[in-house]
């Protein structure tokens, strides 16, 4: 009796001793894989700063990062010709970076806007989330945009040569025999016209349109409109024609043609 009592106490022994070790090797293992995550280069965040170009529910938003740091960062977005400032916190890990974005919250529309940055190839994906709960989430990819700093000569510029960069420099600003459309690099546009005349004080009063524009691979013009009584489609798809001579190029929809005033270059 008293041999299996020891043989019991043994045994209890030996798992106490088997489990503890266990826990130990676990544990160790454990702050061995999280220090690996932690113990990683931090990127140079310089390289996310700039503008971002992506779909946004059938229509392009463009989301600028003009500051960011290891903890916080600073933009705003563009859509349908609607600037929205945004701000948020910044989480590095050592594949990714996680930025979180606020929309001021003042706007029917706002939301919050969760991107992630791949650190191996900076490919950027999206979710944006509406402060109010009747509007769905909204996935996107957004691209970066590098400003071209290639000048073209305008005697001799083609189709081909025109691009997303360089587009609002060289139709910066342009009108036709109703009004004038301008053209911004950070995606924003507007259409000032002279919907009537005051007949007693003669003084004419002009209206704005803001939109927001954006040029795809095959050279096709869309402006997306804010809601507005002037435009019967928010959406509008323009033609870019290249003349052999400057004066001779313009943006076409139907038979309406709009000329370029200047060209930047």
């Amino acid at each position: 009796m008293k041999m299996k009592s020891i043989y019991a106490f043994a045994l209890i022994l030996g798992l106490l001793v088997a489990c503890k070790s266990s826990l130990k090797n676990e544990k160790e293992n454990s702050s061995a894989e999280t220090s690996a995550q932690d113990d990683f280069m931090p990127m140079d965040l310089d390289t996310i700063k700039g503008m971002y170009i992506g779909d946004f529910g059938g229509s392009d938003i463009r989301i600028v990062i003009n500051y960011i740091s290891p903890n916080h960062a600073v933009g705003y977005n563009i859509h349908k010709g609607l600037q929205r400032n945004i701000s948020g916190k910044v989480e590095e890990t050592a594949d990714e970076l996680k930025v979180e974005l606020h929309e001021p919250g003042d706007h029917e529309f706002d939301g919050v806007f969760e991107l992630t940055f791949n650190k191996n190839d900076l490919s950027c994906s999206g979710i944006w989330k509406a402060n109010s709960k009747k509007i769905p989430k909204k996935k996107f990819n957004l691209e970066k945009i590098v400003r071209s700093e290639t000048n073209l000569d305008l005697e001799f510029i083609k189709l081909s040569d025109i691009t997303r960069e360089n587009f609002p420099v060289i139709f910066a600003y342009c009108s036709d025999t109703l009004g004038d459309l301008f053209f911004a690099e950070n995606g924003l546009c507007s259409y000032e016209f002279y919907p009537k005349t005051d007949s007693v004080e003669r003084v004419e009063q002009i209206s704005s349109i803001k939109g927001s524009w954006t040029l795809t691979k095959n050279k096709e013009l869309y402006i997306s409109w804010q809601k507005n009584a002037h435009f019967k489609d928010q959406k509008e798809k323009f033609d870019i024609v290249i003349g052999k001579e400057s004066y001779d190029s313009y943006l076409q929809r139907g038979s309406r043609k709009i000329y370029p005033s200047f060209m930047g270059y």
